[in-house]
């Protein structure tokens, strides 16, 4: 349904203007203003590159579009079609309360509605909006731009300081926002006080005309300098104006999720990408409010109560119980890997024509990797690294997509589990032909798709910096065969340390009960399903029965993490002896742990004696060299993706530092981080696969050949 509001609805328009013929005259249309010198060229890709020749990648075209499913997968447009629908409907989200507050804080002579207003008059139709930020690298930009600015020193000297006065004893809730409406003065200041920043040279050309010429003068005009100049006045007004401030934050927060077509709030609206769950008291005041609002025609009836507004903020941080948050943040912000690791992203890539004909070639499905000899050697198959890879990917779909993927595959879905209604799934599959299970881990659900779950999913992400001492599941193990391994390696490893974000839980009887149970469920699934086969050819029936299955653990980023840890709790379980061979393939993880821990997990697999732990990382990907970023390694079967040599190696990272991406490529954040667009085509450029049958895909920047009909059944 619709929802009213002026010439407004909650459907929204972009699914009918963002066409692939709308996006390319907007295109053409930029390409002449650029022609004829009516854009920055400090906003141009490739603007500060000296040599000539310099091949520039930027997403394609239909990285911009809707998919299939109704849904944008790169999460620059995202941000840019909430951006726009804000500013083009501001009435709807009382949004010049918000300027008003901003224009008297400023000391601006004129207020807030002049200026949305003007904006409104001035900004360009959605196509030529969302393709002007596509080819300045809008998002990209402001996100390269705070990295910067952190790591120049000032702004995170200020956001150590504002921290340490949150986290200090006896600080009230009236302190801590003082402190944080004063940190958000003066970074607000900082900005707008450098006129010739990029993202004012992107936002200029994003404008396009009559507004974007006009933009970096008013900057620099008297007005705003003489504003600026006044920065105690700034901070002191905005002191006074704390609550109106905080209010009208919320009732635009609170508005945007629930009538903004553009925020993947999917649980509220129940759309696919929202797993079934049970609903707290206050998303299920969410909901009501959001069908209250389909059902009317006048939207200031809609009542927004303190409960409702704060509830968005709460629910996530309830249930992850980030009680602690301001002390994390305070202890991340002080540590020294803090600056290391903004020193390291912040190190420019080099210019490589290569990497661009890398990826125009994996897009095409024209890439084959040699798989080195001592990979070969460590039994890793590539056919099963396709099948796995494909399972971890199908782990952040909807229900539907999910479910034909794995129909697909050949693969049965046998049951499921999650610790809480946010986090991420655990689920089994069962391959009853190849007599295997599958246990899959979701990595952070995307949160382009759904807002709440992907920003849970991040925030446990961000316990990564907190570790806490592993607690070996001896004494609950009395009496089994696993007691003296368990004893033996706690003694071996006592000061083995797991990052706390990727271990939901210690609790032995919790994980016997959920974890344990799960493949304890598969295994029943997988025999009962057997029992009714023919033997093979060549077996009798007695042989098959005694013939014990094969366990694969899988998942990406934060659920490859999750699955190494769970195989080392199964492992230490005993629960390995179930099987004939016991093999995780893990795609980007994290780092799971300290030294000692990750020496713990390499004898126990080696003592186990089941199979190995591949740990598969992407070159440019930062996310497994988070978060110690320097000096850690990840276990023996560290395998890596290199670009240039076109070859799928064992490294250690100790002697492999991260290396940031080509300055010549715009991929936007966590591209190479992509299952679908990276690691997913990757795998089967080290099958040997072509592209044969495979249909467009796009994710995270990239578009290609990346849907394939790939099998499961018959490869493990």
């Amino acid at each position: 349904q619709a929802v009213n509001g002026s010439d407004y609805t909650i459907d929204g328009p972009g699914f009918a203007e963002l066409n692939e013929e709308a996006l390319r005259k907007a295109l053409a249309d930029f390409e002449e203003d650029v022609q004829l010198g009516l854009v920055p060229a400090a906003a141009l890709p490739g603007a500060g590159f000296n040599e000539s020749g310099v091949q520039i990648y930027q997403p394609p075209l239909q990285a911009l579009l809707y998919d299939e499913n109704g849904q944008i997968n790169d999460p620059s447009t995202q941000v840019i079609l909430l951006i726009y629908d804000i500013l083009n409907n501001h009435a709807l989200y009382s949004v010049a309360d918000l300027v008003e507050e901003f224009a008297y804080i400023a000391g601006l002579p004129f207020g807030g509605s002049f200026v949305l207003e003007l904006v409104k008059t001035g900004l360009p139709p959605l196509p030529d909006t969302v393709v002007r930020a596509w080819q300045t690298d809008f998002v990209v930009d402001m996100v390269e731009d705070v990295k910067d600015h952190l790591a120049e020193g000032g702004d995170l000297d200020v956001f150590k300081q504002l921290f340490e006065t949150m986290g200090g004893d006896g600080v009230s809730q009236d302190e801590k926002e003082n402190a944080v409406i004063r940190l958000v003065a003066l970074l607000t200041m900082r900005e707008m006080g450098d006129p010739e920043a990029i993202l004012w040279q992107d936002l200029s050309a994003i404008l396009g005309q009559p507004l974007g010429p006009a933009l970096i003068p008013a900057l620099k005009s008297s007005l705003v300098t003489e504003a600026l100049s006044d920065s105690q006045g700034i901070v002191n007004r905005a002191l006074e104006r704390k609550d109106a401030l905080i209010s009208a934050l919320q009732v635009l927060a609170a508005k945007v999720i629930l009538f903004s077509p553009y925020f993947p709030a999917a649980c509220i609206r129940g759309t696919d990408a929202c797993p079934d769950t049970e609903v707290d008291e206050g998303s299920q005041a969410m909901r009501d409010l959001y069908v209250q609002a389909t059902t009317t025609d006048d939207l200031s009836t809609l009542e927004f109560g303190e409960t409702l507004r704060e509830e968005f903020l709460t629910i996530f941080l309830d249930e992850l119980g980030l009680k602690d948050i301001i002390d994390l943040l305070n202890d991340a912000l002080n540590s020294p890997s803090t600056a290391t690791i903004l020193n390291i992203l912040s190190v420019p890539g080099p210019v490589s024509n290569g990497e661009v004909d890398y990826l125009q070639n994996l897009s095409l499905g024209n890439l084959t990797v040699d798989l080195d000899p001592a990979v070969a050697a460590a039994s890793l198959s590539p056919e099963v690294l396709v099948c796995l890879a494909n399972v971890s990917s199908l782990m952040y779909e909807g229900q539907r997509t999910k479910e034909a993927w794995v129909d697909g595959l050949g693969i049965k879905s046998v049951g499921r589990f999650r610790h809480n209604f946010l986090s991420t799934f655990i689920e089994a599959f069962v391959v009853e032909e190849d007599n295997a299970v599958i246990l899959a881990f979701e990595g952070t659900p995307y949160i382009q798709q759904n807002f709440f779950r992907g920003l849970f999913g991040w925030l446990q992400d961000a316990l990564s910096s907190v570790s806490e001492p592993f607690a070996y599941p001896c004494r609950e193990r009395e009496g089994d065969p696993a007691e003296a391994l368990c004893e033996d390696l706690a003694g071996k490893f006592p000061g083995a340390e797991v990052y706390r974000g990727f271990i939901p839980t210690q609790n032995a009887t919790a994980i016997d009960g959920t974890l344990v149970k799960l493949v304890d469920e598969a295994l029943a699934a997988l025999e009962s399903a057997r029992a009714t086969m023919a033997p093979a050819a060549g077996a009798t029936k007695r042989e098959e029965e005694e013939e014990k299955p094969k366990l694969y653990v899988t998942g990406h980023s934060l659920g490859a993490a999750l699955a190494k840890n769970a195989l080392t709790q199964l492992l230490l379980r005993d629960a390995g002896d179930k099987f004939a061979s016991v093999n995780a393939y893990t795609f980007a993880p994290p780092v799971t742990g300290n030294p000692e821990y990750v020496g713990m997990q390499n004898e126990l697999l080696e003592r186990a004696g089941k199979g190995r732990t591949y740990m598969i990382l992407n070159e440019y990907d930062e996310v497994p060299y988070l978060p110690p970023f320097v000096n850690f390694s990840h276990g023996n079967d560290t395998l890596h993706f290199d670009h240039g040599l076109l070859s799928f190696k064992r490294i250690d990272t100790m002697d492999t530092p991260f290396a940031t991406h080509p300055l010549n490529v715009m991929m936007p954040p966590l591209g190479y981080h992509s299952i679908k667009g990276q690691y997913l085509p990757l795998a089967r450029a080290v099958a040997g696969g072509e592209g044969g049958g495979c249909e467009l895909l796009c994710d995270t920047g990239q578009c290609g050949l990346f849907k394939c009909p790939d099998l499961c059944k018959g490869k493990l």
